[in-house]
């Protein structure tokens, strides 16, 4: 829930339109989270992040990995992006808050917890059930968002 809640300053600007969970099998809690956040929620024996890129609508698209609660400034950041365009980049990745000294000193090193890139792009890179660090290695983006994220799962 706290995840869906950090997006919420995003849906207002109207910078995230469609938001949906999805999952492995059918859980009452699931259901209950997205009747309470107003978003779908999606049940698959398939690969989650296919399942996703597949119920996506628009051709931009933000994954989070369950538990991934952005810092505050989410929404501001995503609007620089869209103001410059993300023509030329192959996405943009959103990393895990630094746990210690080393992820300190290099924040590149902490794993990615999202990542926000091209529909059709994600598609072709998730085809072979690929993990979200599978993909952003395949993707290579060339920028990190400087807010970092927590995970609370």
């Amino acid at each position: 829930m706290r995840t869906l809640s950090a997006l919420v300053p995003g849906v207002v600007e109207g910078l995230i339109r469609d938001v949906t969970l999805v999952a492995h099998a059918s859980e009452p809690v699931l259901e209950q989270i997205a009747d309470d956040a107003g978003c779908a929620v999606f049940f698959t024996l398939q690969s989650p992040l296919q399942a996703a890129l597949a119920q996506a609508r628009e051709p931009l698209v933000l994954l989070l990995v369950a538990g991934a609660v952005p810092d505050h400034g989410l929404a501001e950041e995503i609007a620089e992006l869209m103001e410059d365009g993300l023509e030329g980049r192959a996405g943009v990745i959103l990393r895990e808050r630094a746990k210690g000294f080393v992820t300190r000193l290099f924040p590149t090193m902490s794993a990615p917890v999202g990542l926000m890139a091209r529909r059709d792009v994600l598609v072709d890179l998730a085809a072979n059930d690929a993990s979200l660090n599978r993909i952003v290695k395949g993707l290579r983006p060339a920028r990190t968002l400087d807010l970092r994220a927590r995970r609370v799962l």
